[in-house]
């Protein structure tokens, strides 16, 4: 499944350009590593990041550049197992999902942090 409902290769179909920041370049390859290469290799071609940006980012470009998109990503799986709490709501790599289903997912996990923040605001 394509477009906009799955999340996955939402037109127009973007540009990808080779990260160069050395921040960014090392953030990605240790949270993000291209597994099928060699690091340099990978780190000099960006296959891995083209493709999902190609594959997922495209479906925000509306709202966020490339740096961005990456930027969130990262940020987003560093303060959240996503996951494991996507396991939680039988969602697992490998399958299709409908955005409702991830929508759901998610949703249920933001209201889970929110009232844990709100708990921990009033004690």
């Amino acid at each position: 499944k394509k477009g906009e409902d799955n999340l996955m290769f939402c037109l127009p179909t973007p540009n990808y350009t080779l990260f160069e920041d050395n921040k960014m370049l090392d953030d990605l390859d240790k949270h993000w590593m291209e597994l099928k290469k060699r690091q340099k290799e990978g780190l000099e071609q960006q296959e891995l990041w083209k493709r999902q940006y190609i594959k997922h980012g495209a479906c925000c470009q509306n709202l966020y550049n490339q740096t961005t998109y990456f930027s969130l990503a990262l940020s987003l799986k560093n303060r959240i197992d996503l996951l494991r709490n996507l396991r939680n709501h039988s969602i697992v790599p490998g399958e299709n999902y409908t955005f409702y289903e991830i929508a759901k997912a998610v949703r249920q996990l933001q209201e889970r942090i929110l009232s844990s923040s709100v708990s921990k605001e009033l004690h």
